[in-house]
């Protein structure tokens, strides 16, 4: 059930300026999105959070950079697109709400359905939340299901979509040609941040490392989903394991995780 608050805020949001539309970010309780939302959006099955603890994956997913990385008075979503003069707003609604009350007054926005992690751990459960992403005007809604994607993918992709510019420190990718179905190639992996971990999602295969990136877990989610099968002491694994030991190198250099400003390793 929608709350008089959520009716309070949505216009708000629903006012697009000019050619610009507003943004309405819905994050929603329960497991699953809200009823009615799948049949009108784009929904991301393979959408990870930037960072397993939650109020760490909230600033990631406000700013576009991963927590270790953010900074204070750095800009976020909202100012940015505030800035720009676009309307954006932020409500929650309970577990068993219909996001078809929101989507109704919303066909010139866009509106975000996505929820918390609150678990704090590299499982699943915890890192794999659901998104989908209304659009009407612009967006052919279907399951984008070959497409992975990050928390701080939604600063520069939203920001596209508005047609505004967002700072080039920002670390997440710019999904919005992908989404138009202007072509390119899917995001090949998401990078995951932890208290004592780091994980790695290529394709169905999910790495799971110290900080320092050396291996501890691996589990192919697709056969595997409650991850009882660990294979980083499996031979025949032997060589994907290494293809993601490098491949999570490769994130965390670029990314600057575990470096100083001037790029040396902290200790």
């Amino acid at each position: 059930m929608l709350s008089r608050r959520t009716f309070a805020l949505m216009p708000l949001a629903l006012a697009a300026q000019g050619s610009r539309p507003g943004v309405l970010w819905v994050w929603f309780k329960g497991d699953d999105l809200p009823a009615g939302v799948r049949s009108e959006s784009v929904v991301f099955p393979r959408f990870y959070v930037a960072d397993g603890r939650r109020d760490e994956a909230r600033r990631a997913t406000e700013t576009g950079k991963f927590f270790h990385a953010v900074r204070e008075g750095d800009p976020t979503l909202a100012s940015m697109l505030k800035g720009a003069g676009v309307s954006y707003t932020e409500t929650t609604l309970e577990a068993d709400a219909n996001g078809v009350a929101v989507l109704a007054g919303a066909r010139n926005s866009i509106v975000v359905f996505t929820r918390e992690a609150s678990l704090g751990s590299p499982v699943e459960k915890s890192i794999h939340v659901p998104l989908a992403i209304c659009y009407p005007r612009v967006l052919k809604a279907r399951v984008a299901d070959t497409m992975l994607a990050s928390q701080v993918d939604l600063v520069p992709t939203l920001a596209a979509l508005c047609g505004i510019e967002v700072p080039a420190e920002v670390q997440g990718r710019n999904l919005a040609p992908l989404l138009r179905g202007e072509g390119g190639e899917p995001p090949d992996s998401v990078f995951i941040e932890g208290n004592t971990w780091r994980a790695v999602v290529r394709g169905y295969q999910k790495l799971i490392t110290d900080l320092a990136g050396v291996p501890e877990h691996l589990y192919n989610v697709a056969a595997d989903p409650d991850e009882q099968n660990d294979l980083v002491r499996d031979p025949s694994s032997r060589l994907n394991l290494d293809g993601l030991v490098a491949l999570t190198q490769v994130w965390m250099r670029r990314l600057g995780d575990g470096l100083d400003p001037s790029g040396l390793k902290k200790r």
